[in-house]
């Protein structure tokens, strides 16, 4: 579902998942460090909704890259 959205959110969305799997992190490990659920991860990693730019600023802590990795 992703192809409806800009190309550059669409990179957003492939590096935030690369992101968490180089993190070794599953779905449900970073739902519960943000305090969501699983199936919300999910939605933002499968373009089925949009991320908020403070959820892009919590996941970069938590998968340890700079924002600027996520906007390249």
């Amino acid at each position: 579902m992703v192809h409806k959205y800009h190309p550059q959110y669409q990179k957003l969305i492939a590096r935030l998942h690369t992101a968490r799997l180089n993190a070794g992190l599953t779905q449900t490990d970073v739902a519960g460090e943000l305090g969501c659920t699983q199936s919300h991860i999910s939605k933002i990693e499968r373009g089925e909704c949009c991320i908020h730019v403070l959820e892009v600023h919590a996941l970069s802590t938590l998968y340890k890259k700079p924002l600027t990795y996520f906007f390249k």
